[in-house]
């Protein structure tokens, strides 16, 4: 039985990155998603320390588009952690190629974009009003991001080999599992500091602003 857990394409697919149109060709860049703004004329920092229990930071609409493209990166992430068995199962066959090429829309348009608006309105916040421990967190998560960039530099030529011409190699099959799986831990990781440190954090300040 083939199990790949290919997401139903009207779930994520734009005008612009649908998967019906991956077969091999070039793939064009989706439009870049809604960006979140943290206000910059708020001022006092916040009680409670970076990842405390303030509720949901995904309910503060400053934060939603953020929280957004954290559920389309877990969908990539098990997409790409369903990838090896189904590739030792099936071999590089059409459903796989889609997958792929999912996979490489994601990291090379969308995630570059997200990271860098996290950059720009998040952590500067952290900055500014979380204190020595909004500091620190705020440094794991500017490396993670130069991390996460290098580790994927690395994952993305066989997968779009996979995604562009069918090819793949089962001799080093092993090699790049690894690098995938090691790859989909570093974001997933970094990913809950974010949802459940850095974000509530923001969003305290958001609300007592």
């Amino acid at each position: 039985a083939n199990c790949l857990a290919l997401p139903d394409l009207a779930d994520h697919a734009r005008p612009s990155q649908t998967l019906s149109n991956y077969d091999g060709s070039a793939m064009q860049p989706p439009q870049p998603p809604n960006t979140a703004t943290v206000p910059d004329d708020a001022r006092g920092a916040p009680d409670d320390a970076p990842g405390g229990n303030t509720g949901d930071p995904c309910a503060t609409p400053a934060l939603a588009a953020l929280c957004a493209s954290h559920e389309r990166f877990d969908d990539v992430l098990d997409m790409l952690r369903d990838l090896p068995p189904h590739l030792k199962r099936e071999g590089p066959d059409e459903r796989a190629r889609r997958a792929a090429a999912h996979v490489l829309a994601f990291l090379d348009f969308d995630a570059p974009t997200y990271r860098a608006t996290v950059a720009r309105e998040v952590l500067p916040v952290l900055r500014r009003l979380g204190g020595p421990a909004g500091a620190a967190l705020a440094a794991r998560l500017e490396a993670e991001h130069g991390l996460l960039a290098r580790a994927w530099s690395q994952c993305r030529p066989a997968l779009a080999d996979l995604a562009q011409t069918g090819r793949w190699s089962r001799e080093s099959a092993a090699f790049e599992f690894e690098r995938w799986r090691d790859f989909a831990a570093l974001a997933t990781a970094h990913m809950l500091a974010e949802h459940g440190a850095a974000f509530p954090a923001v969003a305290v300040h958001l609300r007592g602003s």
